[in-house]
């Protein structure tokens, strides 16, 4: 029985025949555990907005983590998970733009309920740049 020669883009389903890498799905990954979220918000070093507190710790788990706290404060719970979505799509299309891992606890205020997806993006770009980890320009 012959062997049959089989090229090499046909060998890696997830690399398309251009010879790029397939794009990656970005994932959020989150804090889990209450000790841990504790101990980003009394450890980390914060800073706010009109929508937002930003609390970020250097991270040491070599990557970033994010957790999105959101109390009834700010609208029932369709709103609340509204504002979590943008603020997991906004995080989504940021965090490659880190220049270091970092813990950030995001803490909604009431405002943020008003707010457009833009005002969201701009306001948390602002933060994590005043905190040092977003680096300037596109990327």
């Amino acid at each position: 029985m012959p062997t049959r020669t089989v090229p090499p883009e046909a060998q890696i389903p997830s690399v398309p025949a251009t010879g790029l890498p397939a794009p990656t799905r970005f994932r959020l990954v989150t804090i889990g555990r209450a000790g841990e979220i504790e101990f980003v918000s009394r450890r980390g070093r914060g800073f706010s907005t009109r929508h937002f507190v930003l609390v970020c710790l250097a991270g040491t788990a070599g990557l970033s983590r994010v957790v999105i706290k959101a109390s009834r404060k700010v609208g029932g719970a369709v709103v609340r998970n509204l504002i979590r979505r943008r603020i997991k799509e906004i995080l989504r299309k940021l965090f490659p733009r880190l220049q270091k891992s970092c813990d950030c606890l995001v803490i909604v205020r009431t405002a943020a309920a008003q707010a457009s997806f833009v005002e969201l993006q701009i306001d948390l770009e602002y933060l994590l740049r005043k905190h040092g980890y977003l680096r300037v320009g596109g990327g």
